[in-house]
């Protein structure tokens, strides 16, 4: 269980985190907002690397100012940028990252390291490329082997920063499938700007605006409070520049002489637009569209 009681964070007359105060349970949370909105200093104040101006991070209802190593060895960490070390294959950075967290490093613990470690890359399916070198590893697999790298230890809390940023579509899908799988009894904290990355998979969703949260629910709970204001709309496709200026759109397809339109209005826009059923997506642009403006 982990809780946040009244975070706060400034940075001389920026506040990063106004006032945040969570309770997460095991499951996966997505930590959803635009570039700015405070998700990674959330997270790193969670992971114990920035101390917040005021507040209190609490494990199992403890300070973790006071646990020390017992939290850091519950915790397992994917920042947005992990370096790998080139020059090492999957393995050997899987064991050099042990003997920095001090696993297995007693006499005669060689063997469970070595059955970890494997037991690690088969859960983010890197069985088949323990022994290349990182190097030659794509973009999703260094994620998925920065994903085995928090994993080690069996941690209660996983943190993941932005972890399919700059993958492929395939290489997204199997990130995600790869963190769905893990989830069970742990607690997984997914921070992104990126819907679809956690629409499918997450139990609950925060969403930060401007260091507040604005919004918690399961995604099904948050895009329901889109009824009636999500509408589907055609339309001759030289108007459609005139609906862009006046509402937000979601989705626009475009065949031949017609454009077909997805809008998010409190009201219905035209006597031929159609109720459509929301989704987390259009809540998204619907609480940030002045943020991408």
């Amino acid at each position: 269980m982990l809780e946040l009681q009244s975070i706060t964070k400034r940075y001389r007359s920026k506040t990063a985190l106004d006032d945040v105060s969570l309770l997460l349970e095991p499951g996966i949370w997505g930590l959803l907002g635009p570039n700015g909105a405070g998700k990674s200093t959330m997270i790193n104040i969670i992971a114990g690397l920035l101390a917040q101006t005021s507040g209190a991070v609490l494990w199992d209802g403890v300070n973790i100012d006071s646990l020390g190593a017992s939290y850091r060895a519950a915790l397992g960490f994917l920042p947005q940028s992990a370096g790998l070390y080139d020059y090492f294959t999957a393995r050997q950075y899987l064991r050099y990252m042990c003997a920095l967290k001090g696993l297995y490093t007693k006499p005669g613990e060689r063997k469970k390291r070595e059955l970890h470690i494997s037991q690690m890359l088969e859960t983010v399916n890197l069985t088949a490329d323990a022994d290349r070198r990182t190097r030659t590893f794509s973009g999703g697999m260094k994620q998925r082997l920065g994903i085995a790298q928090a994993l080690l230890g069996n941690p209660k809390l996983i943190i993941l920063d932005e972890p399919t940023s700059g993958l492929d579509p395939q290489e997204r899908v199997r990130l995600r499938n790869a963190v769905a799988a893990l989830a069970g009894s742990r607690l997984i904290i997914w921070a992104t700007h990126i819907v679809s990355d956690i629409e499918t998979i997450a139990h609950r969703v925060i969403m930060l605006k401007d260091g507040k949260c604005i919004a918690v629910g399961s995604p099904a709970e948050l895009a329901s409070g889109m009824d009636g204001q999500v509408w589907s709309l055609t339309i001759p496709a030289e108007k459609t520049d005139l609906y862009r200026a006046n509402y937000t759109l979601g989705n626009i397809i475009v065949s031949g002489s017609a454009a077909q339109l997805r809008i998010i209005h409190n009201e219905k826009p035209h006597p031929d637009a159609v109720s459509a059923e929301p989704g987390l997506e259009d809540l998204y642009l619907l609480r940030y569209e002045e943020v991408s403006k």
